[in-house]
């Protein structure tokens, strides 16, 4: 606008929002497959010390809990005292606690001590 008030030009504004959509793309195809692997899988969610903080519909029908009974409980609810109280399950929380990944056969108890065995992979 001109000191007498009437427009001078035009001015263009542009944003290129291909990085945008891009982004969402991927984001919208990763939450697929987290929906996908959260339908098919038991899925338990820990804090690195060891702290339930979600566990998923299949998790808690396979070990017989609602989840408000292991929210917030420790993962050793799931082991026997011997091996809670071994070097080998507190090594176990330190390789998550620095970035390692743990996977293989483990024997947990479900509610009221039924022993189960599962094929899992521990993520940090």
């Amino acid at each position: 606008v001109g000191t007498d008030g009437q427009p001078q030009g035009t001015a263009y504004f542009l944003q290129d929002r291909s990085a945008h959509h891009a982004l969402k793309n991927q984001l919208a195809g990763a939450n697929s497959k987290l929906e996908g692997i959260n339908q098919t899988n038991a899925v338990i969610e820990f804090q690195l010390d060891g702290t339930v903080v979600d566990a998923n519909d299949n998790f808690c029908t396979a070990l017989g809990y609602r989840i408000e009974e292991i929210r917030g409980k420790h993962h050793s609810l799931f082991v026997d005292e011997r091996y809670r109280a071994s070097g080998e399950y507190r090594e176990f929380w330190a390789k998550l606690n620095r970035g390692e990944y743990v996977s293989g056969d483990f024997k947990r108890f479900a509610k009221g001590g039924r022993e189960i065995w599962i094929r899992a992979v521990y993520y940090p």
